[in-house]
């Protein structure tokens, strides 16, 4: 008994039964402590500069817009769309509101074809704690508002969740032209609302580069595929390898199907290690490239910052992109090329994009503390409770 009380959870290995207690058990305390850091979080007064109820309006409006036109299934067909995706999709949960109340349907092991027990019962304590660290963030949303309605609502909780047009399914990205309605990503939840975040060089201190370092999401990995350049960020590095204003680094070897293609992706000149985020900051540009999905802390933190965010263009969406100007409050680049202009521009002219990462922090302070984005949430909510109300 002692070996578990003061020992470390994380060091532990017991029989199955332990290892899920105690997986209980710091889940427990990790919502717990969630839920500490949205309340000091909202202790904080708002910005002055927060989204109008107009301006969160327009994001809800493009996010249901399908479904204005698509009316969802309604009543007893609803119920049973919801009962099966709860009982089939590993990573689909249903939230049951009723008024300030949220909770979880209960749900029993979801076994599929192709993926071992082991690696199935740790996907499914990590979308569980997913799960409910989202409906401590819904049940916090509806606290702090007026909404009082009875819903229930799917809740896909994986990176890229598949799409419906039966009815709305939640998620925190989508590729672009689906029909999910997003809520934030969890990396809000994960940084802790970013109310941390600190750069202490100014834009004129910086070096006149631009900075990438991060892992090989994006894609498996084969040999052929790595000498290849088969996925953005590996063609990417490659493309930009030995470059004097530009460091565009593969610092983590994943999604690599074989020891020796990850011996083989660790040999790559582009290949070398970490470097720390505020090491990063001294970079005037930094780019953002999006893996497995959109890369969800390094936009924000770009954002937060006094560098310019540099955004490659990709497929995938958060609920915030269509209030970014592209030009305004961060650079959008369509090519590796387009990164070259921005450097060399700078180059010519130091100061041109100061006004570019100036208004990027002006974004997060209007649309991305935990008080908007909150806001945002309910009106989100509101909207899908009139969908499917019937």
């Amino acid at each position: 008994m002692s070996i578990w009380l003061y020992g470390s959870l994380a060091d532990f290995h017991g029989p199955p039964q332990f290892n899920y207690m105690f997986s209980s058990l710091k889940t427990t305390r990790d919502i717990l402590k969630f839920r500490l850091r949205m309340w000091r979080a909202l202790r904080e007064p708002a910005p002055a500069l927060a989204a109008s109820p107009q301006e969160l309006d327009r994001l809800v409006s493009l996010q249901t817009a399908y479904w204005q036109a698509h009316p969802p299934l309604l009543g007893l067909a609803a119920q049973e769309f919801l009962h099966d995706l709860n009982r089939h999709s590993i990573s689909t949960y249903v939230l049951s509101v009723r008024g300030r109340e949220v909770r979880l349907w209960d749900k029993g092991d979801v076994s599929y074809a192709g993926v071992d027990e082991v690696t199935r019962r740790h996907e499914q304590r990590s979308f569980l704690k997913r799960a409910q660290m989202y409906r401590a963030f819904v049940q916090t949303v509806l606290a702090r508002g007026s909404l009082n309605e009875s819903f229930d609502l799917a809740l896909n909780v994986t990176d890229i969740p598949d799409d419906a047009t039966e009815l709305p399914i939640f998620g925190f990205q989508k590729l672009r032209g689906g029909h999910h309605l997003l809520l934030p990503d969890v990396d809000f939840f994960h940084s802790k609302w970013y109310r941390d975040e600190r750069d202490a060089v100014s834009y004129e201190e910086k070096s006149i580069s631009a900075c990438f370092v991060g892992s090989s999401t994006g894609g498996l990995l084969t040999e052929d595929g790595i000498r290849n350049g088969e996925t953005p960020r590996l063609r990417a590095a490659a493309y930009y390898h030995g470059h004097p204003q530009i460091l565009f680094r593969i610092a983590n070897a994943v999604h690599c199907v074989s020891d020796e293609a990850r011996a083989l992706l660790e040999s790559q000149p582009y290949f070398g290690g970490q470097m720390g985020w505020q090491d990063q900051l001294g970079h005037r540009f930094l780019m953002s490239m999006d893996g497995n999905g959109a890369a969800c802390s390094r936009l924000v933190k770009g954002l937060l910052s006094n560098s310019v965010v540099v955004k490659f263009d990709s497929p995938y969406d958060l609920y915030y992109f269509p209030a970014l100007r592209l030009g305004g409050d961060m650079l959008l680049a369509t090519s590796e090329a387009d990164v070259e202009r921005f450097v060399e521009a700078e180059l010519e002219c130091p100061g041109t994009f100061k006004d570019v990462a100036e208004s990027g922090q002006r974004f997060v302070q209007k649309y991305l503390t935990i008080h908007s984005v909150m806001d945002y949430t309910e009106r989100l909510l509101e909207s899908y409770a009139s969908l499917v109300r019937c």
